[in-house]
């Protein structure tokens, strides 16, 4: 099956009285690329991001953001003796009479509180739950790319199938443009010749025709549509991808058949055939707008 490229999951736990909220989103992209936004007690699992989700996504653009924030309990915070004490001792010079110290507003300052993640060993307490909220937030993600990722697969089918019968109209038609041009071309020097009284030179006639049946022969790019309308299937419905993504293979192929149109429209010398790489034409550039969101 293949996946959409765009997704998004979560997931929160608690650690120590602190609330944890673990965010993984991604949009399209040609590689894997991904962004962190974690805070400076978890900044050490970068790196650890990263080589958990790149053996798990193929490409696309990705962050990751972790939110700490303490709960309103007892335990959720301690005061910064050492930075209250310095507070305190600046005051002390506008200290007077009638002047007295709001200690609500001192504990509101930057610092005074000490969360329970600033301590020097809160990333090691923290990473077995952080991984974890990692591997939830991965599922719901993954679920989430999977039931767009059908609806892609849904929408490239329909398009495949009109591929098909646009090449079978172009397949039935082809036999028959040889032989009307062997009967317009026999017609034409018929007229000519009669005004001269002259024979027409069947060898010559029929050279000419084998030349131009040979020029626009189209068997040979119809097999190799068909070859990769068959085999852009196989990986679109293949369980497991080899390198973990189909997208990029769906991509090739969708450029190999636009290929084979385009050759079947410049060798195809007739107004049906032009038609049916019309339709060839517009079925592909569908194809090849959707599976840029394919993983």
């Amino acid at each position: 099956m293949i996946y959409s490229m765009t997704g998004f999951g979560d997931a929160q736990g608690t650690l120590d009285g602190v609330a944890v909220t673990l965010e993984i989103r991604s949009v399209n992209n040609k590689f894997f690329k991904l962004s962190t936004r974690l805070p400076d007690s978890l900044a050490g699992l970068e790196s650890e991001f990263e080589a958990i989700l790149r053996k798990r996504i193929a490409r696309g653009s990705v962050a990751v953001t972790v939110r700490t924030h303490a709960e309103q309990t007892e335990s959720a915070a301690g005061i910064n003796a050492g930075a209250l004490a310095a507070l305190l001792k600046q005051l002390e010079p506008f200290r007077g009479p009638g002047v007295t110290v709001d200690l609500a507003a001192l504990l509101r300052l930057p610092g005074v509180m000490a969360a329970p993640e600033a301590d020097e060993n809160f990333l090691e307490r923290a990473r077995p739950l952080v991984l974890q909220l990692l591997d939830t937030a991965t599922e719901k993600f993954f679920a989430m790319r999977a039931h767009e990722g059908r609806a892609l697969a849904a929408d490239l089918e329909a398009n495949l199938a009109a591929m098909v019968a646009a090449r079978a109209a172009i397949g039935e038609r082809a036999p028959f443009t040889v032989k009307e041009h062997h009967a317009r071309l026999r017609t034409r020097v018929q007229e000519l010749l009669d005004s001269a009284q002259l024979k027409v030179n069947e060898e010559q006639l029929l050279r000419e025709v084998a030349l131009y049946a040979d020029r626009c022969d189209i068997s040979e790019e119809l097999s190799r549509l068909e070859a990769h309308v068959v085999q852009f299937r196989e990986t679109m419905n293949a369980k497991v991808q080899a390198d973990g993504g189909a997208g990029r293979k769906l991509d090739f192929l969708a450029q190999e058949m636009l290929r084979e149109a385009n050759t079947i429209g410049s060798k195809g010398a007739d107004a049906a055939i032009a038609r049916g790489v019309v339709e060839l034409k517009t079925r592909i550039d569908r194809i090849k707008e959707q599976v840029q969101n394919a993983e």
